[in-house]
């Protein structure tokens, strides 16, 4: 009779103790191994005021109190040489994925070669499905901002686990001495980006 008992709790047990295994393990990967969005404290940044200044533009952008949208005010200077402007996330002083695009030329949205391709592109979004680094249809051209003030509204669209301000901004100025396309064909310059300006925003208030 005891043998009977135990043979018929023995596989209660063991699909009990299977089940209490796996629900460590979900535990397990949720603590180290899932992906996590850095947004914990996002809203520490936001109602904040960051500015950054080149000898190409002067750029300013508040945060929405969520800190998930930016208001950007630009004053461009001089844009001789400027094939592209951008605000970047900051990756340890190194520009991380583009988080707003501030002026473009036709050179830049033929194709930039990226030395590690997709390193540099935007997290991909409904807009932007295949993260190229094209500007958006509705960017300026360079060419017609020297001297010039804009203002832009970003929202965070980030896909999950994408960058967004917690590690800092760069603002990016691209020169023209890049690999594109020209008549069809590459040219024969290096692939990259030509960074000419790279600058931190800094907080003001």
């Amino acid at each position: 009779m005891k043998n009977s008992k135990l043979s018929f709790l023995y596989p209660i047990l063991m699909v009990l103790f299977v089940v209490i295994i796996i629900y460590i393990l979900v535990i397990m990967y949720n603590s180290y191994f899932k992906p996590k969005q850095n947004f914990s404290n996002i809203e520490l940044y936001g109602n904040k005021k960051f500015k950054s200044s080149s000898k190409f533009a002067d750029v300013e952008f508040t945060t929405s109190q969520d800190a998930q949208t930016l208001y950007i005010t630009v004053n461009y200077k001089d844009l001789t040489g400027v094939s592209a402007i951008h605000i970047h996330t900051n990756n340890n002083g190194s520009p991380g994925p583009i988080l707003a695009w501030l002026g473009t030329s036709h050179e830049w949205q033929h194709g930039v070669a990226q030395n590690t391709p997709g390193s540099n592109a935007p997290c991909c979004t409904e807009d932007n499905p295949l993260c190229t680094l094209a500007a958006p249809k509705s960017t300026p051209y360079v060419n017609n901002l020297s001297n010039t003030t804009r203002t832009f509204t970003v929202t965070n669209k980030t896909c999950k686990g994408c960058p967004w301000i917690e590690n800092g901004t760069l603002l990016d100025v691209h020169g023209f001495n890049f690999q594109k396309v020209l008549n069809g064909q590459l040219s024969t310059e290096k692939p990259g980006a030509d960074m000419i300006s790279n600058t931190l925003f800094e907080l003001v208030n």
